[in-house]
């Protein structure tokens, strides 16, 4: 039992303390679960495969009339859904507090108990999106009244011509000073900064370009490289007023719109 949540699982059928080993993260969910209150023992029944006359129910037989939180959690799409829907409708309309979790997603419940949504493999993803949301509005909402400390905010990665000469616009006319501004921070495999000659090198010839002084290169605003993209500073949003966004592509032929649109 765990002390802090008072939850059971169960894996297959058996009663398994170790269940963390077998799956990926539902934090998510788990915290759906916990949200809503329960105030008694809950026992989770994992399913990883979904099947016919699956022995689980007979695991949940030995609990029912306890007066538990019930909660039949299939990690794996279910072709046999009748069969488990049938089942957890016998034991609702006993009088069981039961709930089922499926990763089938947008589904229609035509039944009496609740039914909670959820893709496993997805949920790193998805928590870490809830995560920097609830991070950025709250930043957001208490940075209304702040005063900025720059105009403008900035980043541009991967050197392309197009960047090259908005950063050299900028450093002909005086304006840098008004940016916070990244210009050439990249990154090794490994997450560490290149140096000016490294980068020099992959450049080839248009590094000659660009006219700014090497004593301001490179310019970092970024933490690193994360699943092939920028580890951004977040903080920075809220130090300025407007974001100037230089797109991955461009050319004046015709639309391209990339991600970042």
């Amino acid at each position: 039992m765990d002390d802090l949540m008072s939850i059971t699982y169960y894996w297959n059928g058996k009663l398994d303390k170790e269940y963390h080993v077998n799956m990926w993260t539902n934090r998510i969910c788990l915290e759906k679960i916990t949200a809503i209150g329960v105030k008694k023992p809950i026992y989770i029944f994992l399913v990883p495969v979904p099947h016919d006359n699956d022995t689980v129910f007979e695991a949940i037989d030995s609990v029912v009339g306890k007066n538990y939180k019930l909660i039949m959690w299939l990690l794996d799409h279910s072709t046999v859904d009748d069969y488990y829907d049938g089942r957890i409708l016998q034991l609702y309309q006993m009088g069981e507090d039961i709930i089922k979790i499926t990763p089938v997603m947008n589904i229609k419940n035509d039944y009496p108990f609740k039914i909670l949504n959820n893709h496993s493999m997805a949920d790193t993803v998805l928590e870490q999106q809830q995560n920097d949301r609830k991070l950025i509005m709250g930043l957001f909402k208490k940075s209304e009244k702040w005063g900025r400390l720059k105009h403008f905010l900035s980043f541009n990665g991967t050197p392309k011509p197009h960047r090259i000469n908005y950063v050299n616009k900028l450093y002909e006319n005086n304006l840098l000073d008004y940016f916070n501004i990244s210009f050439l921070p990249w990154f090794t495999v490994e997450n560490n900064r290149f140096n000016l000659t490294v980068i020099e090198e992959e450049m080839l010839k248009v590094y000659d370009s660009i006219i700014l002084p090497k004593e301001m290169l490179p310019m970092h605003l970024d933490f690193g490289n994360e699943f092939g993209t920028s580890s951004l500073n977040l903080p920075l949003y809220f130090n300025s007023y407007i974001d100037v966004v230089t797109m991955a592509k461009y050319d004046n032929r015709g639309v391209y719109l990339d991600e970042k649109v």
